[in-house]
């Protein structure tokens, strides 16, 4: 046999020709279709890895956000596998993305709802439209949505919350919450957290004070404003709870404060002049005996637990030590007091010279 008749038998024959082409025509056909519809429809240049969905969006307004935010680049690609995937149900929320990410990726963590959490820190807010405002830079709802909701009397009181004790409940603390947790939503899981915090032993404890909790809150935040040494808010504590049993006015400094804060409408304290003492505010225990009508504050747990624990002394009386420290004098008469008032005011006007 030749080289020539040899080779020839190598050569495909017109048969298998016939059968290959359209063969390959198809894997070709399905090896563009997966590479276009498995493709990357992220973008590789993502501004937020989160993507916050609000509440009652549409497919279509989430198609409209995903192309204008730039997060994907194939309008077309996402529609096609939102409609093989059935996705019509729009969830609300907050969600980590990847870039890179195929449209069925995308659909598919949707479709699960598995949200990001955002977290909240509470700590130093003073009136209800104070955390209204912090609230509403991590969730979705804005300030005046949460406003309307602290000012609902009727919800308030289906959750056995006054007012004005409606600060009590927001005790300073991290907490996670879902970016599209609704105003009542958030009263709600803040009540829970209260009640968590109020046990039967802190309850108990705040009786043998003569305190409801909301009182021993109240209380707590005037110790909160009065003293930042964490070893002597208990002294401070016992001084203002003697106080009140003796049926003295509090005269508490932080409650002048907060009644100038909202007369003035300023967002924090200011140092208090002679003539602030007599200002006409319900909060101002200068001039109303007992409690104000809620915390001028949000106290710290440790305050809170200062006023269920406190020290035990006859003290009634106090005023600030001549030395910077945040510490105070104490007395149990009055006369006592003008002898520690007059040290420190002299030593007060040494330091202005």
């Amino acid at each position: 046999m030749s080289f020539f008749s040899k080779q020839s038998e190598t050569q495909p024959t017109g048969s298998t020709r016939r059968f290959l082409r359209p063969f390959l025509l198809v894997v070709a056909i399905l090896g563009g279709a997966y590479l276009y519809f498995f493709k990357s429809n992220v973008s590789d240049d993502l501004k937020d890895e989160y993507l916050k969905i609000p509440t009652n969006s549409t497919l279509q307004s989430l198609t409209n956000q995903l192309v204008t935010e730039g997060i994907i680049m194939d309008e077309s690609n996402f529609k096609t596998w939102a409609s093989w995937l059935s996705y019509d149900n729009v969830r609300a929320g907050r969600f980590k993305i990847k870039a890179g990410w195929s449209s069925f990726n995308l659909i598919r963590l949707l479709q699960r709802g598995e949200q990001a959490p955002v977290k909240i820190v509470l700590n130093n807010e003073r009136t209800p439209e104070q955390v209204a405002g912090k609230v509403s830079k991590v969730l979705e709802h804005d300030s005046a949505a949460f406003i309307e909701t602290f000012n609902d009397t009727t919800y308030l009181n289906s959750l056995g919350i006054s007012r004005p004790t409606l600060m009590c409940i927001f005790l300073p603390n991290t907490y996670e919450f879902y970016w599209n947790t609704d105003p009542k939503k958030f009263l709600e899981r803040m009540s829970k957290e209260y009640k968590k915090f109020w046990n039967p032993e802190r309850t108990a404890k705040a009786a043998e004070q003569g305190m409801t909790p909301e009182q021993a809150v109240t209380m707590a935040s005037i110790v909160d404003g009065e003293s930042t040494r964490k070893d002597e808010i208990r002294k401070v504590a016992r001084a203002y709870i003697n106080r009140l049993k003796q049926g003295m006015k509090l005269q508490a400094d932080p409650t002048v404060q907060f009644a100038l804060m909202e007369i003035e409408k300023t967002p924090s304290f200011r140092r208090l002049r002679n003539s602030d003492y007599l200002t006409p505010h319900p909060y101002n225990t200068y001039v109303h005996e007992g409690l104000p009508p809620g915390p001028v504050c949000m106290p710290s747990p440790a305050s809170i637990d200062a006023v269920l624990n406190p020290d035990n002394h006859n003290y009634v009386f106090f005023v600030a030590k001549p030395d910077n420290s945040g510490y105070h004098n104490y007395a149990e008469t009055y006369e006592q007091h003008l002898v520690n008032v007059k040290t420190y005011t002299t030593w007060l006007n040494s330091q202005n010279k």
